[in-house]
């Protein structure tokens, strides 16, 4: 539901009911308006604007002014409404094709969240609050039920009833995760597009930070952050944190960090939406139920797109530890997807740009190995688990690979599970480290910065 203008004197008020705040990232707050809750940002020597909600973010002079004039057709400089004023029953995509009419090079991108879905309507509820919870502008939000049959339908209802921005739609079949989310991120006629999982919930800044590291580097295909994995039971267990420390990672560069595998902490991501459709979405193959993410960020690597990151936790990430269970019956399919990524996309990729692709045969090898942790798994029977050991042979046979099979025979790998989850306990204690070095280096590269900028040195200063 979008904000009724009044005019007041010579300021425009706009006015919000609590859940229904648009924030709008930007500045810190300049001077505040009298009354509970309220506050303006002078936008020039004419206009202010006050938004009744408490807590609000305020944007710039410049980017205040496009946001009134392309996301509410306000001109702020002579306080006209133009006759395109949206009213409370327009919808979301109606404002958002307006908006992307109007040729402005201040306006805030257009985010949409899309969610695919299926059979998890017991946490539907709070991945869509968490979408509606952010403190940047969003235009849609879409939930695409891959043919449910709880009562994801009619949670939908529900929510659909008390949000005029978020569209539901149940496919009449099921389609599969890759083909589900391909078509619910085709949906928005936005700038940006995030994924989000059913079971996940995004931090209220996600998409403020996000979008705007997507508007400083526009050759980013997508943006990612550091992530906060969630038990079952929605508690934070840990905080999954990558070893990089750039914003920007060029196309050429993920496309040899790929060589290792997908050098993203979860395939929650925000993605400009032209780089999303000239990669074609992702694979529409029914059996594509792991890898798919990593997959898509190959081909847009392929493409030219580099992407965006932000090291700081804004997704919580539901992890499901049935580890030896219902996930390794899906190995099988996906040590497949991982075998079908490097020998169709990233291999031909490395030839196509003279690359020695000696590391991806190495790299398929050590994968192979780490997938006979799996080989133990209750879920298989003997002639799955003999099926198993063949496709690890195909994805990548050595020496390492039959010692691993012979000892996961033997009854070994509880023991090299415990030595593994001790070594990500060790690099997720580095990495904390890391940060908080980098952090203190840079606040005192600030500080002396500024001391300089205070007292700058006379140009006389050491002379007798």
């Amino acid at each position: 539901m979008f904000p009724k203008f009044y005019w007041e004197g010579q300021r425009s008020i706009a006015c919000y009911r609590a859940h229904d705040m648009i924030r709008v990232p930007g500045e810190s707050i300049l001077q505040e308006m009298d009354g509970p809750g309220g506050g303006f940002l002078p936008a020039g020597p004419q206009t202010a604007i006050g938004v009744q909600a408490s807590g609000l973010e305020w944007c710039s002079t410049a980017a205040l002014r496009g946001y009134l004039r392309d996301r509410l057709h306000v001109d702020a400089a002579t306080h006209s409404q133009s006759s395109a004023q949206p009213s409370d029953a327009r919808s979301c995509t109606e404002v958002s094709d307006a908006r992307r009419d109007v040729p402005s090079d201040d306006r805030l991108l257009t985010v949409a969240i899309c969610i695919g879905t299926f059979n998890q309507a017991q946490y539907l509820g709070d991945s869509i609050a968490s979408a509606l919870a952010q403190t940047y502008p969003i235009q849609e939000i879409w939930v695409s039920d891959d043919a449910s049959t709880d009562e994801t339908e009619q949670v939908m209802a529900k929510i659909c009833a008390q949000s005029a921005i978020v569209h539901y739609y149940k496919q009449p079949t099921n389609l599969g995760l890759s083909r589900n989310l391909s078509w619910v991120l085709a949906q928005p006629k936005t700038d940006l597009v995030v994924r989000l999982d059913s079971d996940d919930r995004l931090e209220p800044k996600y998409v403020e930070v996000l979008a705007a590291l997507m508007e400083k580097f526009p050759s980013a295909g997508f943006a990612h952050c550091d992530v906060f994995e969630m038990n079952g039971s929605g508690e934070r267990v840990r905080v999954r944190r990558l070893s990089r420390f750039s914003e920007f990672e060029s196309a050429d560069e993920a496309l040899q960090g790929s060589a290792s595998g997908f050098r993203v902490a979860v395939g929650l991501l925000l993605f400009r939406s032209s780089a999303l459709a000239q990669a074609q979405y992702y694979l529409p193959t029914p059996d594509w139920s792991a890898g798919e993410d990593w997959n898509l960020c190959i081909r847009l690597a392929a493409n030219g797109w580099g992407n965006a990151y932000a090291p700081r936790p804004l997704v919580s990430y539901r992890q499901w530890n049935d580890l030896l269970n219902t996930r390794a019956a899906r190995t099988m399919g996906e040590v497949s997807n991982v075998r079908s990524i490097y020998e169709e996309t990233l291999i031909p990729e490395y030839d196509k740009r003279g690359w020695d692709t000696a590391i991806l045969r190495k790299n398929m090898r050590r994968r192979a190995v780490g997938f006979a942790n799996s080989l133990d798994s209750p879920a298989f029977s003997e002639a799955e688990r003999e099926v198993f050991k063949g496709l690890l042979r195909k994805l990548g046979d050595s020496f390492s690979l039959s010692l691993a099979i012979f000892l996961a025979d033997r009854g070994f790998n509880p023991v090299f599970r415990s030595i593994r989850a001790a070594k990500v306990r060790t690099k997720d204690f580095v990495k904390s480290c890391l940060r908080v070095v980098k952090s203190q280096v840079n606040d005192k590269g600030k500080t002396m910065k500024t001391q300089r900028n205070l007292h700058p040195a006379r140009e006389d200063e050491g002379k007798w």
